[in-house]
């Protein structure tokens, strides 16, 4: 039961991961262009990655600290940004 209870748990990580990634790069790929995109969705890539390795390999704490301050900083990002009436 434990075993299920884990895997569980790593499953709804990988899927809020995943949802974060494509939730962001959508709203980055459509506010940023150029150059500036393309470093973004690395550095958002890189993000991810870094999360789950620490999930998985290190600490699960710090795998949801560092999901929880990307969420943070897309997030506030996203508030600033101004509609466009066309």
């Amino acid at each position: 039961m434990i075993r299920t209870a884990t895997l569980l748990a790593h499953a709804a990580f990988v899927l809020l991961v995943l949802a974060g990634v494509a939730w962001a790069g959508t709203a980055l790929w459509l506010h940023l262009s150029g150059a500036i995109r393309l470093d973004a969705l690395v550095l958002l890539g890189l993000a991810a990655l870094a999360a789950l390795w620490l999930r998985f390999f290190r600490s699960r704490r710090a795998g949801w600290a560092v999901l929880a301050l990307g969420a943070l900083v897309v997030g506030g990002w996203y508030q600033t940004i101004t509609p466009m009436q066309d």
